[in-house]
């Protein structure tokens, strides 16, 4: 298997006839697909590539992949809308195919509907014929470098780790993202893209935002926590939302405070988040008591039934909910 940033490296050494590209994050799919697409000749592209969905059947798939290409090395068959599980019957014919391949065109089949629980055979079964190609959502450090390579498309702009590290966080680690809010980044900026320059132009996703705002006031950092409430008016966030989103997060701060002796894993399946999400709750819960985070959730939920009734207008609820967990905190 090989990682969707990686594949082009992997095609520089060797070209299979069949790839299989999966994983939930379509960003790094339309970059896989992006890079296979390459190998095609660009002054004869249409000649020699076609997607098909894989509900015409694999009769049909392989009958396009016996033709020729031309003017060109490959030829390119892209099979849309593949499901993880197959019938026996396309399984035999693609294996078939696979067994003995027209050297001159490439199967790419796109991994895009999840079938687990129905009858069939495991397209995974397939991997013995050609190379398999991981599109799972990035983290850390290959997330960083990915972040970096786009900064140094053209026209190209150097990044500040700190600046990387924060853009990833505000978008929630989304490439897809993190991609249009570069282009935005290198018109702002004639330089070097800096920390100072996300903050002012990037909207940080509200998730990400209420991380910040409850470790600013686990750490009584009230000017930070100010800071965010701020962002919140500035980039038009709904307040009611805000609310939800921090009230659902201290909830689980409570649930992560009375359940301590439980590993990040167990917690993470019951919450069904990733592990490295409790890790930073425990990170900021360890500073509240358990009373204290059950007051805090009794009173964001408090404001939020008076915004409902109309006791309270939504922004003043918002303002009023930020200042009484600095005060408590």
């Amino acid at each position: 298997m090989v990682k969707a940033i990686s594949l082009k490296k992997s095609l520089d050494k060797n070209i299979f006839p069949f790839y299989i590209i999966k994983g939930d994050d379509y960003y790094l799919k339309t970059l896989a697909l992006k890079t296979l697409k390459e190998l095609i000749s660009q002054d004869f592209f249409d000649l020699n590539y076609e997607e098909i969905e894989f509900s015409k059947g694999a009769e049909k798939i392989i009958d396009s992949l016996m033709t020729l290409p031309a003017f060109s090395d490959y030829r390119l068959e892209v099979v849309r809308e593949t499901p993880d599980k197959i019938g026996e019957e396309d399984l035999n014919l693609l294996e078939g195919y696979l067994s003995n391949p027209n050297p001159s065109s490439i199967l790419v089949l796109v991994v895009e509907k999840e079938m687990s629980g129905q009858g069939g055979a495991n397209i995974s079964k397939l991997d013995k014929y050609g190379e398999s190609v991981d599109c799972s959502s990035l983290e850390g450090e290959e997330l960083y470098g990915e972040i970096e390579r786009l900064s140094m498309c053209p026209p190209p702009r150097a990044i500040e780790p700190q600046a990387v590290r924060m853009l990833a966080s505000y978008t929630q680690s989304n490439l897809g993202r993190i991609e249009k809010e570069i282009e935005k980044l290198k018109n702002y900026c004639e330089g070097t893209i800096n920390s100072d320059a996300v903050k002012l132009m990037v909207a940080p996703e509200l998730e990400a935002q209420i991380f910040e705002l409850s470790n600013a006031i686990s750490d009584k950092n009230n000017a930070k926590a100010l800071s965010v409430l701020d962002s919140f008016i500035r980039f038009g966030v709904s307040p009611m939302g805000v609310l939800s989103v921090l009230n659902t997060h201290f909830r689980r701060m409570l649930y992560v405070q009375i359940n301590k002796g439980e590993g990040n894993e167990s917690i993470a399946k019951a919450m069904g988040v990733k592990p490295a999400y409790i890790y930073s709750l425990r990170r900021t819960a360890k500073n509240f008591t358990a009373k204290r985070l059950k007051a805090c959730v009794d009173y964001l939920s408090d404001l939020q039934f008076n915004i409902v009734k109309g006791k309270i207008g939504d922004e003043s609820a918002l303002k009023n909910a930020v200042l009484y967990l600095i005060a408590g905190a």
